[in-house]
């Protein structure tokens, strides 16, 4: 082979790397660690059904033997609970509307936590600015919704609530337009729940602010769904447009983002609108 083609061959294949690092690190909050895939275990499980009579399920979220389904297309409520080891529907919980312990809107389940033995979770009411912190044990005891306390919250866009101990909570402030070709890149808050304080910001990536001449786009390219570990210690994000996950360690905030090797990278975030992929 031509000696000059072999020499241009590197260093184009450099040039390459050099920019996609570039633009990691131009972006990106943390270390890249990339995995290979190739080594799996297999294991075989086996599944039971359950019999949920018709009733939607929704988004689901499981402890133990408790399913809690989350559906816009309940008639009155937003959660359905269903005993998994019965199949018996336990029955149907925080009222829509517009009165004191209601609301128009509220999230999934993200997380449990206990509090005095009982199972407990936050809900965030957009609209009406408050944070419920429902006890599903003793609503599920007495057969109707209770809240431990309901708090006024100021009205930011959050994606994910997740209780840390010590009356604090780590909120996803996700994406926001700011005009039509500039938005702010999602981060972490770790919050007090009472006074509300800003303890400490958890930047997920290094430009706060990002432009593009398509920010709707753009703000899909940055979505993720987050889980927190049960300790409290790491939160999760899968990303939607990269096959990457990122790992955020509350405590000391390193992030790390651990993707797959051979596979897009942020500089893919220059042809946002082509994006067709998901992960």
């Amino acid at each position: 082979m031509d000696k000059k083609l072999i020499n241009t061959t590197i260093f184009i294949i450099i040039i390459n790397t050099f920019v996609c690092c570039t633009k990691d690190q131009d972006i990106f909050n943390g270390e890249i660690r990339y995995f290979d895939d190739s080594h799996k275990l297999v294991k075989n499980v086996n599944s039971i059904s359950v019999s949920t009579n018709g009733v939607p399920t929704g988004m689901i979220a499981v402890y133990d033997s408790l399913l809690l389904c989350w559906s816009s297309d309940y008639k009155d409520n937003f959660f359905s609970i269903i005993n998994l080891d019965t199949g018996i529907e336990i029955g149907f919980f925080c009222e829509k509307g517009r009165g004191p312990k209601e609301t128009i809107s509220v999230n999934p389940v993200s997380q449990f936590f206990k509090r005095n033995n009982d199972i407990c979770t936050f809900l965030w009411a957009y609209n009406e600015s408050r944070l419920f912190l429902w006890n599903i044990s003793q609503s599920i005891e007495k057969g109707m919704t209770v809240y431990d306390t309901i708090i006024s919250y100021d009205k930011n866009r959050y994606r994910f609530l997740f209780y840390f101990p010590e009356d604090t909570l780590f909120v996803n402030r996700p994406s926001d337009f700011l005009n039509r070709e500039e938005i702010t890149t999602p981060f972490y808050e770790k919050r007090t729940i009472y006074t509300k304080e800003i303890i400490q910001d958890y930047r997920i990536y290094k430009k706060p602010l990002m432009q593009s001449k398509d920010v709707a786009a753009l703000e899909r390219f940055f979505y993720t769904w987050d889980v927190i570990k049960p300790d409290g210690t790491k939160i999760a994000q899968a990303m939607k447009r990269l096959p990457q996950i990122n790992i955020l360690d509350t405590q000391s905030g390193d992030i790390v983002g651990y993707r797959m090797r051979n596979s897009p990278d942020f500089s893919i975030i220059e042809k946002v609108p082509d994006l067709r992929i998901l992960y």
